[in-house]
Formats: C-alpha cells, structure tokens, sequence
C-alpha cells in the first residue's frame, strides 16, 4: 500500500485557481506500493519520481519500479537524522529520541523535529536540493512528477509546501494540506507505538511516537518563522535562495493552474 500519497490537484489558490489533477503528487517511500497501485501511477503517467531520501535509505530500501518514470535522487540532508530517515541507525537513533522523551523531556521529539525543520530552508544542502527540483517542476514534460521521502511528512511535505505558495495557495491552505499527512500515518504510527511499547507503558510512549511520525503545526510554523527570520519572506527565500523568479513563477502557474 502506498504512503501518504496523494495528488496535489482540487486545491485552490487564493485568486480562484485550481491546482490541475494528475501532475504533481506528492508521497512517502514506494516499497509498499502494490502492483495495482503500480499499475495505476503508470497509467497517469508518472513520469519522473523525486526521491529525498539519503542514498543510504534508497540502498537499504528501493522503490518498487515504476516503468514510465525516471527516477531523480536530491536529498535535502547529508546523511542519516535521528528520527527523520528510516536508515538501520536511525531506527536505532528514533528509540533513542523517544526514550529521551520519556525520561528527560516529554517535549524532546518535538523540539528535536523544529529543528530539524528550520535546517530544511537554512542549509546549503536543503536549498540546493529544493531549487533543483523547482527547476524539474518547471521543466515541460508530459505526465506527472511524484516526490517522496520516507513517510512523506518532512521533506517531501517542504517541497509541497514550496510548490503551493509558488502557484498562490493561501497558507491556511497549506497548513490544511500539511495536516492531511495524519490520516494516512496514523496506522503507521499506531503500529510503531506497540512496536515501542518495551520503553514504558503506552500513555508514555504515544506522545513522542507521534511527534516523530505524524505532522505537527509547530514544525511548519518553525520552518514559516525561519524563512522570515533569515531571509525576510517566504517570497524572497523563493526568489533569492531557490531561483523562482517572476518568469519561472509565472512558467509553474500557467502548467499547474486552471
């Protein structure tokens, strides 16, 4: 079964536009993909597959091929963060900062993941690895473009989140969209809550396994409050660090829009 995947097309932009179906979708990892659903993102066409994920992640676990698409690897960060990617190491790493919740600070997941946010629209490597794939939106090419990480929450939801303010979506909106991700990991996270159930009792556990696997309004917010903080406005980030300039802009509004 596919992660958290799904089609950014229906959602309006503050003038009235809408995001059209089948061209850009946004994911996690495809390993579980089924053959149906294989058969399916085929049949749109999917016809490039942004993979964030660290070379290690992609190794240890491979997409599933999809024939029509040529897959593209940018990986926003350098190598394995504690609880963000699904590495062998970071799995141990992800016990680790749930332990640290549970007997140092309730809050430390959470803090740890603001973090991390406001590395993704800080550091040379995030910047670099969105910018290119804005440049890959851009390009003309028949068919979809579908980006991923691991769960589709932190990197692959960043680049979501760029794409809709670029095309004008209101950020209430954004903030909707981001959200959304906690329907589809839900039994993701209920999974991994009895997984870590030999830390402590379940009211102990749940909190951090939730602030590690599912979205949270205070990571999108660290990462709104970053950008104005460093560059001003999200507008100037778009334009001074990733290279969306009014051309471009106006280039991803006309393919994307209706």
């Amino acid at each position: 079964m596919l992660t958290n995947t799904r089609d950014l097309g229906g959602i309006k932009t503050k003038d009235g536009k809408t995001i059209v179906h089948g061209k850009l979708m946004r994911g996690g990892m495809l390993i579980r993909a089924t053959d149906e659903e294989v058969a399916f993102l085929e049949s749109i066409p999917v016809t490039r597959v942004v993979d964030f994920r660290t070379p290690i992640e992609v190794k240890e676990i491979p997409d599933r091929d999809i024939k029509t698409a040529e897959f593209i690897y940018l990986p926003p960060i350098r190598s394995f963060e504690t609880g963000i990617t699904h590495e062998k190491g970071a799995d141990a790493s992800l016990e680790g900062l749930i332990k640290a919740s549970i007997t140092k600070d309730p809050d430390y997941a959470l803090k740890y993941f603001i973090e991390f946010y406001k590395g993704l629209v800080t550091t040379d490597k995030a910047i670099e690895a969105y910018s290119e794939f804005l440049r890959l939106v851009a390009e003309e090419k028949e068919g979809a473009i579908l980006w991923h990480c691991t769960g589709g929450k932190d990197r692959a939801g960043t680049a979501a989140m760029l794409i809709e303010e670029i095309l004008g979506v209101s950020r209430e909106d954004i903030y909707k969209d981001y959200m959304l991700t906690n329907e589809y990991l839900e039994q993701d996270t209920q999974d991994f809550i009895r997984k870590m159930e030999h830390l402590g009792p379940a009211e102990l556990v749940e909190a951090p396994v939730r602030d590690c696997f599912l979205a949270r309004p205070e990571y999108i917010e660290a990462l709104y409050e970053s950008v104005e903080n460093k560059y001003g406005s999200m507008e100037s980030f778009i334009t001074g660090q990733l290279g969306v300039d009014a051309a471009m802009k106006a280039k991803l509004r006309k393919m994307y829009l209706e």
